[in-house]
């Protein structure tokens, strides 16, 4: 059901249904009908990033990862005390940001 009612509203917004379908009823189912859509896709997205970012309390390796980089001489520390000063005091940068 959920199939054949995305067909029909990709369908509308082609613009490949006849004008002579102009019932109020109709008009108002295919509103609902998009709505309900709207709101399983919502509930469908919130399912899954849900599922992404509770899928285990206990990983870390996130830290590591990050930990790694800024062992790198390469990446900067964008909360590192000096670093945030030295952009504090950097013409070009606040030129930049309009300041």
């Amino acid at each position: 059901m959920l199939n054949k009612l995305m067909e029909q509203i990709k369908f509308q917004k082609r613009g490949k249904v006849s004008s002579m379908m102009t019932s109020p009823i109709d008009d108002c189912l295919k509103k609902q009908s998009e709505i309900a859509l709207k709101l399983y896709e919502k509930t469908s997205d919130i399912k899954k990033f849900t599922g992404l970012a509770l899928s285990n309390p206990e990983d870390d390796s996130h830290n590591k990862i990050v930990n790694k980089m800024l062992g790198n001489n390469d990446i900067i520390d964008p909360l590192d005390e000096e670093h945030l000063r030295g952009l504090i005091g950097n013409d070009n940068f606040l030129r930049d940001l309009g300041l």
